[in-house]
């Protein structure tokens, strides 16, 4: 294994699952595009960057290129890991990427590890931390004969781009005891139960990524609407299933059963049963969640055990995302008092509910197709209410949200768990329908 260093601001990780640096050039051979030595200013120890670019359209500070079979390879798996800030606004777009190059000079694939904006707010020092290569949802592709990395600011027109600062920046080769469990897996699994289909996605860190009954498409599946459990961490943002921008989810081990029987070896791409189990155990940080998917004809239950290593600070999780179609025009359901509530999406952008729920159902009356999602679990002692964030034409999508403001304690089981149902019914019966399937819940 070879730890591969970026000297622009380099520091050593010690840990055992990494090796020696490989030798690249030294920061002096870096190249800065479109800009002037005071616009990339280095610190002493040579740890950090602050990159102030002029009113220019674009700038970059891009590295040597490491060349396939020689300094990376496409059939290694990788971890980039950084800390940085942004602490203006920014007037233009700023990345960490990665430039694939094939042999004509022309670039084969972008991968884009940070990526952020106008529309996002400066921030603090944050750690990133972000797998690439064989097997993850960055791999490098076929073709490529060197590899890039670089620094940039952009923008449409000429505009002040903004400070960014970057410190301990390295790209690290993973032995084979810390490569993800599911390398060998397929980049999805199509499960098909009855009436009912959903997918497992590799690059959401195995979530469901779709709902269909009979045919209907009720549950969005576009990358970006995401599924599954995701926690905010202070000074960081988000990490989990699809959210990759901060840091990876990590997978520390899965295992697939169909109709009651272990998948042994590598999964197929797709299954037609009667019942498909997923169950994982993932880390975000010192959290450590299980995650069970089981996927029947009628349903999917979820059910979720979040422990924590040491007590963990959380600005708020959420559990069983579920993006439901823009559809759905109406919603109903129970709060966990028994009063009812109820009304139209009223396609404006805010959150609905945001109350303590026993059940939630949506119904879309353009197909007389309707979902109810009941919660049956709650964790023990901690505040937990339901929402649905209306945003057309993306989707309106339920949260399960907790710990909001909230520190997860060292060593206590907190376990939730949802039914999501599907069901045919008309404008003039769906709210009985539901209140009848989630009485068979409670």
């Amino acid at each position: 294994m070879k730890t591969l260093f970026l000297n622009v601001f380099v520091f050593i990780l010690i840990s055992p699952v990494f090796c020696s640096a490989l030798k690249l050039p030294e920061i002096k051979d870096w190249q800065l595009q479109h800009g002037q030595a005071e616009n990339a200013v280095f610190s002493d120890d040579g740890k950090s960057v602050k990159l102030n670019p002029p009113e220019v359209r674009y700038m970059a500070l891009v590295a040597p290129g490491l060349k396939v079979g020689e300094g990376i390879s496409l059939e290694e798996e990788y971890v980039l890991e950084c800390e940085a800030t942004v602490s203006e606004q920014l007037g233009g777009y700023f990345s960490i990427s990665a430039d694939c190059m094939g042999a004509d000079g022309k670039r084969v694939k972008q991968i884009i590890f940070v990526s952020t904006g106008p529309k996002n707010k400066p921030f603090d020092w944050r750690r990133i931390r972000l797998p690439f290569g064989k097997g993850t949802s960055r791999e490098i592709p076929e073709g490529t004969v060197e590899v890039f990395f670089k620094f940039a600011f952009s923008s449409p027109k000429p505009v002040k781009l903004g400070v960014v600062e970057i410190r301990n920046f390295s790209v690290t080769e993973l032995k084979a005891s810390a490569k993800t469990v599911d390398t060998a897996w397929p980049k999805e699994i199509l499960i098909t139960a009855g009436d009912l289909q959903t997918r497992l996605e590799k690059r959401s860190f195995w979530t469901i990524y779709r709902l269909d009954w009979k045919g209907k498409r009720l549950g969005v599946d576009n990358f970006g609407a995401h599924y599954g459990s995701v926690a905010n961490f202070p000074s960081t943002g988000w990490i989990g299933s699809g959210h990759t921008e901060n840091e990876y989810e990590k997978i520390l081990s899965i295992e697939l059963s169909i109709d009651g029987k272990a998948v042994k070896g590598i999964p197929a791409g797709k299954y037609s049963c009667r019942e498909a189990v997923l169950v994982k155990t993932s880390a975000l940080r010192d959290l450590r969640i299980r995650t069970e998917t089981r996927i029947l004809s009628d349903r999917i239950e979820e059910k979720v055990s979040l422990k924590a290593e040491k007590d963990t600070p959380l600005n708020l999780i959420y559990h069983f995302m579920c993006p439901m179609t823009t559809d759905m025009a109406q919603w109903y359901g129970i709060k966990s008092d028994g009063k009812s509530i109820s009304g139209d999406f009223p396609g404006t952008g805010g959150f609905i509910a945001n109350t303590p729920m026993k059940w939630l159902a949506f119904h879309a009356p353009s197909m007389n197709s309707n979902v109810l999602i009941a919660i049956t679990r709650t964790p023990e002692g901690v505040p937990s209410f339901c929402k649905v964030w209306d945003q057309p034409p993306r989707y309106r999508k339920f949260y399960f949200q907790t710990f909001t403001k909230g520190t997860v304690a060292a060593g206590k089981s907190f376990d939730s768990a949802v039914v999501i149902i599907p069901f045919d019914a008309d404008a003039d019966n769906w709210k009985n329908q539901a209140e009848k399937l989630a009485g068979t819940l409670f």
